[in-house]
């Protein structure tokens, strides 16, 4: 069974397999923005007033996945616009949640994860799928995620 999952044992895990060309591509980054503030005043006749929070934001990730089955690609597609939990092996990205020891291997369980979107299926003959998926996670002023 692939250590990489979105989802919880109450609300039914999804497993994949990141693609990785290549060890040597290392880590994943997640594309940190800063949480952007913009205040406008109303009855105001002035410019709003915007701030812009460093350490704070969006966080974004796409990987290409492989599922073994139509029905585990299904139940993923399914999950888009969810949040959830997702569950990754230690080493294929950067953020470092709660490391977890399952089955023998070292995942970061990674709460608070919004499956933005899948896209670029690609049906295989062996009956498996590859797809791109997006994660989004907000994190707090310490890099921490926070309840979506």
């Amino acid at each position: 069974m692939a250590s990489d999952s979105f989802g919880t044992t109450g609300s039914g895990i999804v497993p994949f397999t990141i693609l990785m060309a290549s060890r040597d591509e290392g880590l994943s980054v997640w594309s940190d923005e800063p949480k952007i503030v913009i205040t406008t005043i109303p009855g105001s006749t002035g410019p709003p007033e915007i701030e812009v929070i460093r350490k704070q934001g969006a966080s974004i990730v796409t990987w290409r996945l492989y599922l073994e089955t139509v029905a585990d690609y299904t139940a993923l597609k399914a999950k888009q616009a969810t949040v959830d939990t997702l569950t990754v092996a230690m080493g294929t990205q950067t953020h470092s949640d709660s490391p977890n020891a399952i089955e023998g291997f070292t995942d970061v369980v990674l709460p608070h994860t919004l499956l933005m979107r899948m896209s670029d299926e690609m049906r295989m003959v062996d009956g498996s799928v590859e797809a791109s998926a997006t994660f989004f996670r907000q994190l707090n002023s310490s890099g921490s995620a926070v309840p979506l």
